[in-house]
């Protein structure tokens, strides 16, 4: 890691956490993408229905290359948001599936995620830098540096290529999962897929609370990701009481370590390096 000191070092503690809650509430408030209730359909036959949910997520990644052109940013947040509940599906069927099969389909996923993972930073990173409320000669650079490598991506047209590159890997899935899936699904098996996230989850978090850092950080907002898109997943709509609580105070904790890993990703940007996501 690089020690030269930017001015973002200099920010204090309670301006970091105003950043923080900008931006989290701005995540949470511009969120465009079209509603869609992401829960499995129970009138249907359990295999059917998580079949079904994984393959409406790869047609929605598909729909974004359609708007990547006009809607670079809309269009890549909505594509790695479907894969991350893809993910999510994935992760739920890990002890249902064979595990060249789970490998292949959890590479695959990752890997067209990563594709997008500067793009995201390219379009939101000049946004989390104005929500920094202090000043400086640098901090100037910085946005006009972020700035000027995001409308060399949208001129490029970066955004729609790497989203094809993926859709063409991601295709294939859906098939894949129908024929290694057994013939009957239990909801057993779906319960210890979700069990195995929680504990992935709290794992994350107990190793980033020993080891504060961005990598750890990082990795623990991932983990909660794959927690809260699995639960909603399985969220009955006859839910109530503090199982619909639990699963919705998920979605703001999410935002909010988006925001502190996008504010850490800047202090990476000031240094000479580049933020992931």
């Amino acid at each position: 890691p690089m020690t030269t000191p930017t001015d973002l070092d200099l920010v204090d503690t309670h301006t970091a956490r105003s950043a923080v809650s900008r931006l989290a509430a701005e995540a949470a408030a511009t969120d465009s993408l079209p509603p869609r209730p992401p829960a499995l359909d129970w009138r249907l036959p359990l295999r059917e229905a998580v079949l079904r949910a994984f393959a409406a997520e790869i047609a929605t990644a598909q729909e974004m290359t359609a708007v990547a052109g006009a809607r670079p940013a809309l269009a890549v947040h909505g594509f790695r948001k479907a894969l991350r509940r893809a993910q999510a599906v994935v992760r739920l069927l890990r002890p249902s599936l064979p595990r060249p099969v789970w490998n292949e389909a959890w590479r695959t996923l990752g890997a067209a995620a990563r594709r997008t993972s500067e793009l995201r930073d390219a379009e939101v990173l000049p946004t989390a830098l104005r929500r920094v409320e202090c000043k400086g000669a640098r901090l100037e650079v910085l946005e006009l540096d972020l700035c000027a490598h995001r409308d060399q991506n949208r001129a490029s047209g970066e955004a729609e290529a790497r989203l094809r590159q993926g859709v063409a890997q991601l295709q294939r899935l859906p098939e894949l999962l129908d024929g290694s899936l057994p013939a009957e699904l239990p909801r057993t098996a779906l319960q210890k897929g979700l069990v195995d996230i929680y504990r992935r989850a709290w794992k994350a978090w107990e190793t980033a609370q020993k080891r504060p850092n961005h990598a750890l950080i990082h990795d623990w907002r991932k983990r909660c990701k794959d927690l809260r898109h699995a639960a909603e997943l399985l969220l009955s709509d006859h839910a109530k009481g503090d199982a619909r609580r639990w699963v919705e105070q998920l979605a703001p904790l999410t935002r909010e370590l988006g925001a502190v890993t996008d504010f850490i990703a800047l202090r990476v940007w000031a240094r000479g390096g580049s933020g992931t996501s």
